[in-house]
This record gives structure tokens, sequence and C-alpha cells, in this order.
């Protein structure tokens, strides 16, 4: 949760409570350092303190809930973390149910938890409830997003095109198209999408680490390895581990597989509950006829939310090699 999504709604209805607010607010700089910091335990220490005299002030249920949750955005199955980061949020609704950030905060942690219909649900609340168009427009994208994961692609393409109309080079949205579109195996058209969305921010490590995924969903293996290659000699901490797993799939294919190997590897040492690595270590070591290992590989990837999360590949390769 950023600071600038949480921010927008500490506001005051009455005039006489405006400096108490005031103060709130500067109180909280001290918060926002401790969350940046991830000294999470100290972010809910802080926030305890500040409910005894701003107990009706929504932000503070929403911090604390975003410390419970240590601001992760990964899969998890721990329903403990659910339950009582969902308590905050609520209580944050319940004070206030028109406050956009909590519908938000919600919906992204109902996606962790691939409770993807109730993550729509409150996306479409922070639709209705949005006080301008840039709430409007990070709404209707998270709800996008969901969508195509649940498969609703004409819905999640609608959601898309109404972000187009109001922002006609808003990047993040043509490779969203872009991933919805390869998902249909309408693979020039995803390409395309996703090759302007670079045009519009040619920075942008995510989209080159999609067009990868375009290209070796086009089994064009050699591109895509050099592409991947732009985005892990980026060092861009947030993508680098999916690049590296991404070019190591597509090493396989090129029968580069001890280079494969170590950059699989090095993905899972970055980002060890990348469920999809653990699949392609197990692709791999399936090319390397370690069967045994690759099994493990497989269990693992499940465990950690594959069949949940992506599709039936891992539940197939166990049927096909480890079930015998």
């Amino acid at each position: 949760m950023t600071k600038k999504i949480l921010s927008l709604c500490l506001c005051c209805c009455f005039v006489f409570i405006a400096l108490q607010a005031q103060s709130l607010d500067d109180k909280l700089e001290e918060v926002w350092d401790l969350m940046e910091a991830e000294e999470y335990d100290k972010v809910i220490k802080k926030v305890d303190n500040l409910l005894v005299a701003y107990d009706d002030a929504p932000i503070l249920y929403l911090l604390r809930g975003d410390a419970l949750s240590k601001g992760d955005i990964y899969y998890s199955s721990d329903t403990s973390v659910l339950t009582e980061t969902l308590y905050w949020f609520e209580k944050a609704l319940t004070i206030d149910s028109t406050y956009y950030p909590a519908y938000i905060a919600r919906g992204n942690l109902f996606k962790r938890f691939r409770l993807l219909e109730q993550s729509v649900n409150d996306y479409s609340e922070a639709i209705k409830v949005a006080l301008d168009e840039e709430e409007q427009i990070s709404a209707l994208i998270n709800r996008g997003v969901v969508l195509s994961v649940l498969k609703e692609n004409r819905k999640a393409i609608n959601d898309f095109k109404k972000v187009l109309e109001l922002r006609p080079d808003e990047h993040t949205v043509y490779t969203n198209l872009a991933l919805i579109y390869m998902a249909l195996e309408e693979y020039q058209k995803a390409e395309d999408l996703c090759q302007h969305a670079i045009s519009l921010a040619p920075e942008s490590s995510l989209y080159k680490n999609n067009l990868g995924i375009i290209k070796i969903k086009k089994e064009e293996y050699a591109e895509a390895e050099e592409i991947l290659n732009e985005v892990i000699d980026s060092e861009e901490e947030t993508y680098l581990p999916f690049a590296l797993n991404n070019r190591g799939f597509a090493r396989i294919h090129l029968g580069k597989l001890d280079e494969a190997e170590q950059d699989i590897d090095r993905s899972i040492e970055i980002h060890s509950d990348n469920s999809y690595a653990y699949k392609n270590k197990a692709i791999l070591l399936i090319e390397k006829k370690q069967t045994a290992d690759a099994c493990k590989m497989l269990d693992k990837a499940n465990e950690l939310g594959y069949s949940l999360i992506y599709d039936e590949e891992v539940n197939e390769l166990i049927d096909q090699h480890c079930n015998e």
C-alpha cells in the first residue's frame, strides 16, 4: 500500500477537529518512514498508540492491516493473516463506507489469497466511490487484471478500454491487454500491444519481460532470450527473478541446460515463493533424466499454489512422471 493511496482519505468533516487531523497527519510521517523501512512491528506499535487518541481515523486501521500483512503481494494460504488483516480493513470501512483506499486494500488482499470474486467486488466498490480520474483508473485496472485471471476476458477488455478512453497513453493497459490476447492465443496481437507499451515506456523492465513471455509462447526462444537479457542486465530488482526464470525456460528449449539451471536456481534464490520457477526447474530436471528430484519440485510448486494460480500443467506433469 503506497503512501500516495493511503493518504487520500485523511479528511475531517467538521471544522472543530481540523487541528487534530493536521496533528495526526504530522504524526503519520514517522509511520510512513517505518513502513518504507519494513519495520512492521514498530508500525503496529505506533499505530496502536495513535488509535488511543484517533480511533475515528480510518487510515490508522488501514495502516495496521497493511503492517500485519507485511506489505506482501504474493500468494498465501495463511488464513490467519487473511482473517487478522481483514478485521482492520473492515474497521476502516465501518468508520467510512466510502473510503476508497480500504476497498483497494481489501481487493488486493482477496487477490493475494485467490478469493477473486470478492476482489472484483471490492474493486467495483472502489470504482463507485472514486473521487477523481486517478482513482477511477487505478480501480479499473485492478479489476481488469483480476477479471482476466478469472478468464472473464471480455469484461476485462471492457475495463481496460474504459481506462484508455480516459487516458489513451496509459501504457499499463496495453501490456495487460497483451497478456489477455496471449491467453487467447492471439500471439501477434499480444506482441503488437506489448511493443506499443514499450514504445510508451521504454524504460519498463516489466513490459520487456512480458514481451519475452509472448516470444516464448510463440516458440521464438532465441528472441525471447535476447529480450530477457536486457531485463536481467538492467538488474531491476522487482522483475529480476521473473526474467531469470523466463530466460531459464527459454534456454531449456534452446538446449542450454546448464545455463538454464543457473538462471532458475538464481530466480528461486531471490524469490523462493515463486511456484512457476519450481515448475520450470522440474521441467529442466525431467530433461536431465532426474525424475525423482523433478517430482519434488512439482510438489513444491503445488504447495506454493501453482495449480490454484495458473493451470493444470504441474498436475499433468505429476501424472505423467511421478505416479508410477
